[in-house]
Formats: C-alpha cells, structure tokens, sequence
C-alpha cells in the first residue's frame, strides 16, 4: 500500500515525492528491494521521470541516501536483470552534495557498485556524466573540478577497464573544465565591468 501511494498508476512514476520529505527515505531503507524493483524496472518510462524520484532537493533527500552499499550490491546481484547496475548508478548520488569547499570524493555506494559490478565501464560512465551538477550553490566549475579530481583518485588497480576508460576521459574532463572557468572568469569581468 505504502508504494502504491507513492507511484503513479498510469506512468509509473514516482508521484508526490517533495509533499512526503525524509518519510520515503526512511520507507525505502525498509522497502530497499520493492522500491527498487517498481521504481528502476518496471514500466516503460522516460529516464527523466524514472530518475526523478533519486533527485532529491530542498524538501526531500535521495531515497536512496542511507541505504547500505552492499544492500544496492545485493540488490542489483538479485536483481535479474543486467540493467539494474546502470540504473543503480544513476539513482544514487555519487559525488554526494555540491556544498562549497572541502574535498569531493565518490561515494561508498558509488565505489561498492562500481567495484562490484560486472560491467564496471559502464557504471562509470554514468558518474562521469554525472561530473556536471544538475543544480548547485555556487560556482559550478569548481564543483566539477572536485568531482575531476574525485574520478582522478579513484584506485583503479584491479578493474583495468575502467583505468583505461578514465585515461581517456580524464583529458577531455579537464578541458571542459578549463573552458568553462575562462567562461566564467569573462561573464564575471564583464558583470564587474557594468557595474562599474
């Protein structure tokens, strides 16, 4: 009953989810295996309005914040689908929040599913993707820049794959970086500039 509240009969969407706040949270440490399973497999949705229950925000937090990394593991072995390591990733938050200052590093989720998965390329791909924020306070190249540097750090000795995927990445990561801070740094004079 308690998902059925939360999902839409005809989308099969989450619903609602910024009217019930932490509650869901605190449902799906519980609910861990059920919730997954209705909200990441089943129906044929558009990503946007699957994911959309992960995104968390001013009212509500990832659901998916306090679960244990070896319950996501556990659920995606059980899973019996090959998708569901994917769709994991891209529910959990793997930079965690984009509070300024301090160091980034990927989450324990993100490193359980990545190490555990057995197609960690494409696990990664989806945290690289994720290196953007989709909103932030503050300057939004330097939290890309800590999330770089998040991906930079991540010990790749035993998942070759994933080493030669991040050799790649890592440049091209970088330039982006670099473009957008000049970006930023030539909106901000011309901004200083009108003002004065």
């Amino acid at each position: 009953m308690l998902l059925d509240t939360l999902f839409d009969d005809q989308s099969g969407a989450v619903r609602y989810l910024d009217q019930y706040g932490d509650a869901v949270a605190e449902m799906v440490k519980h609910l861990i295996g059920p919730f997954l399973s209705r909200a990441l497999l089943e129906g044929d949705m558009q990503d946007y309005l699957r994911f959309r229950a992960f995104e968390g925000g001013s009212h509500s937090k990832n659901p998916l914040e306090d679960v244990s990394p070896v319950d996501l593991v556990n659920w995606c072995r059980n899973a019996g689908d090959e998708r569901a390591w994917a769709l994991v990733s891209n529910a959990i938050a793997p930079f965690g929040s984009c509070h300024e200052g301090g160091t980034v590093e990927l989450s324990e989720q993100a490193v359980a599913i990545l190490r555990n998965a057995p197609e960690p390329v494409d696990v990664l791909k989806v945290y690289i993707e994720a290196v953007s924020p989709m909103s932030c306070s503050g300057s939004r190249v330097d939290i890309v820049a800590r999330r770089i540097a998040a991906l930079a750090c991540l010990d790749t000795s035993h998942l070759s794959s994933v080493e030669a995927l991040l050799t790649t990445e890592l440049p091209r990561l970088q330039k982006i970086e670099r473009e957008a801070r000049e970006r930023e740094t030539n909106r901000d004079r011309e901004s200083e500039q009108r003002f004065e």
